[in-house]
């Protein structure tokens, strides 16, 4: 099984999303932008993956809002559960992350929210489907972070059999 990755220093999707994106999300019309990567997030069947601005583009994809904050935020955030799922086995019900990101989704109405912050949503899940996004940056080492965890959980269950 492969795995599906998606940044903004590559035209191709492989199966993590992650990177920072440019002001797209201001109008729903601006879509047209990633049309490519917003297909191939709907017709995915692998495992994905999306971090920071993967996390927006997947929420983008599958109608969600994503907006403007007032404000950049950059550094150490806390997280709080709000729904057990294998991506979250052994992680504690409040834990720290590292975020860098000026956009937002402050709820959902297709994807199913598995944690925020006081930002805004950190983790989607979707229904029926291995896609995941997270709005931190699971690959930075924070004290009191379980970045490495959730990341291996999510390899965890692109290959479990």
């Amino acid at each position: 099984m492969g795995l599906l990755l998606i940044d903004n220093h590559s035209k191709h999707v492989s199966e993590l999303l992650g990177g920072t994106l440019p002001s797209i999300w201001v109008h729903r019309e601006h879509n047209n932008k990633f049309v490519k990567e917003v297909e191939l997030i709907k017709k995915s069947n692998k495992p994905l993956l999306g971090i920071c601005f993967g996390f927006q583009l997947i929420c983008f994809a599958f109608g969600e809002d994503v907006i403007k904050m007032k404000a950049h935020r950059s550094g150490i955030i806390s997280i709080k559960k709000d729904k057990k799922d294998v991506l979250l086995k052994s992680i504690p019900s409040e834990f720290k992350a590292f975020e860098s990101h000026k956009w937002a989704v402050k709820e959902v109405n297709y994807l199913e929210k598995l944690a925020h912050s006081k930002d805004g949503i950190s983790i989607i899940k979707h229904p029926t489907k291995i896609i995941y996004g997270l709005q931190f940056h699971p690959e930075v080492f924070v004290n009191g972070g379980y970045g490495e965890k959730i990341l291996n959980n999510f390899l965890n269950l692109c290959f479990k059999k």
